[in-house]
């Protein structure tokens, strides 16, 4: 498990989102469209992947933007391999999840149906979150 993550890593992992945002943007699709609910699924999956080792414990399990991140690959993946692949947010009983509290505001059983500006937002809290938990050493 890890337990800091140096400023380069989180810097450079920053520059992919960003470039992820604007390559999606350059495309011109209108909002809402397939392919961006798909790309945002893997881009999300691919950013807690980056992290992937972080300690549960220095995570919290409060509800913060790494576990709603956690909770939103998990459901996008079967829940842990639990159950089937379900478009909808799954609960984790070891958070502590607030939907009032959340970056994305999302309901326990609501579809999963992200935008790419909603990615770019919780992508920023996260990373955010992620260098006030595990700062490098």
């Amino acid at each position: 498990m890890r337990s800091d993550y140096p400023t380069k890593y989180v810097n450079g992992v920053r520059a992919m989102v960003k470039n992820n945002v604007a390559s999606y943007t350059a495309l011109g699709l209108p909002a809402g469209n397939d392919f961006e609910r798909g790309y945002v699924h893997q881009l999300l999956l691919a950013l807690d992947s980056y992290f992937t080792h972080r300690g549960r414990g220095m995570e919290g399990k409060d509800g913060n933007p790494l576990n709603e991140v956690r909770m939103i690959t998990d459901s996008l993946q079967g829940n842990d391999g639990h159950g089937p692949i379900i478009p909808v947010l799954a609960p984790n009983s070891t958070i502590k999840y607030k939907p009032e509290n959340s970056v994305l505001g999302l309901e326990i059983g609501e579809p999963l149906d992200l935008s790419v500006a909603e990615y770019k937002k919780l992508a920023g809290a996260f990373l955010d979150e992620l260098e006030k938990r595990f700062p490098p050493k």
